[in-house]
């Protein structure tokens, strides 16, 4: 069984968010070593609960008993081997009721990931990725893309299994000069379809979106776009700014050293500049939640300008792919956009 929804397990739910990783298997080393690569440290939430598990795994080991049921579930359920050796991240089983899942070799190093989606809703994004991932493995892109193992849907789950990316590529650091080289490759999903031409009043995304915005000055630059104002569509990944990029250090000079996951926000036709404003704003996430020297909304919005306001068609194109993203539920554009969750 996973986890129940009682009034009583509610409580109990909470310490997800502090023991939420589980290791099947021999070593505890090596359930260090995975600990290390895999556990998101995002905040000062994530990086206390990172402490709290690592502690756990020196100290005791294994599975935390609350989980140890869970586990044995998903690998059941997920059509993976048995007696394999399994990482298990829990950190958003409470928030949108995900699990994942890495099979580890006895080194330490990803086999396979596989996203769990426990309701229909937590599945609508990893049917949408598989969709994705079966579409763009039919291009030839200068970029690695996952390779889907398995899919499957049961009753109200969905699972989709993708190889590990080798021991080589490692989580792109944001505060080094990668941007340009990242986004150039980016840019080459562009090509697999063309451009668009589109105005703003034409999409879904811009109607619905417009009325929620309470920014200002976002606001001021918006009525400032001329109404018969065209900006180009293209296919995005939408995502780019999450923790999705990786690095491979040996191959530097190789149009293959540079690893891009999570494809469930993949959208045919977003505006041109989607995946630039996404990428600037997972560099300034620090800027926007940290809990002492955040950004307010408006020196957000001052850099924003600054950095996009070169010429009015460009600050026009990103307040564009600004709001695309809200409309998406990309937290760092709504928050930016002012609009109330």
């Amino acid at each position: 069984m996973f986890f129940d929804s009682d009034d009583n397990s509610k409580k109990k739910l909470r310490l997800a968010d502090i023991l939420d990783f589980s290791y099947l298997g021999d070593s505890r080393t090596v359930a260090l070593k995975v600990l290390f690569r895999i556990y998101p440290t995002y905040s000062f939430k994530r990086k206390m609960a990172f402490i709290i598990n690592c502690l756990f795994q020196i100290f005791v080991g294994g599975t935390p008993r609350r989980l140890g049921m869970s586990a044995s579930s998903l690998i059941s359920k997920s059509g993976l081997k048995k007696h394999k050796n399994y990482a298990f991240l829990f950190h958003k089983i409470n928030q949108n009721q995900r699990a994942y899942i890495f099979e580890i070799t006895k080194d330490g190093d990803i086999l396979s990931f596989t996203k769990v989606g426990l309701t229909d809703k937590a599945s609508i994004g990893i049917q949408s990725e598989h969709k994705a991932l079966s579409y763009l493995k039919r291009q030839k892109l200068p970029i690695i893309i996952p390779k889907v193992i398995n899919f499957h849907e049961e009753e109200s789950m969905s699972v989709l299994t993708t190889a590990g990316l080798s021991s080589n590529f490692n989580l792109v650091n944001k505060t080094e000069n990668m941007g340009d080289q990242i986004l150039q490759r980016i840019k080459s999903l562009a090509l697999i379809n063309g451009t668009t031409i589109l105005k703003p009043n034409e999409t879904y995304w811009f109607e619905s979106t417009m009325p929620k915005i309470s920014n200002s000055i976002i606001l001021k630059y918006l009525k400032n776009i001329d109404v018969n104002f065209c900006f180009e569509a293209s296919p995005a990944h939408c995502d780019i700014g999450s923790e999705n990029v990786f690095v491979s250090n040996e191959v530097k000079d190789s149009p293959k050293n540079i690893a891009i996951v999570d494809w469930e926000s993949f959208n045919m036709l977003a505006p041109i500049m989607t995946d630039e404003v996404s990428f600037w704003l997972g560099t300034k996430h620090r800027k926007f939640k940290s809990a002492v020297f955040s950004w307010g909304n408006q020196a957000a919005t001052k850099n924003f300008v600054k950095r996009f306001g070169v010429r009015e068609d460009h600050l026009n194109d990103a307040l564009l792919a600004l709001i695309f993203l809200a409309s998406i539920g990309n937290d760092l554009a709504v928050s930016l956009c002012g609009i109330k969750k």
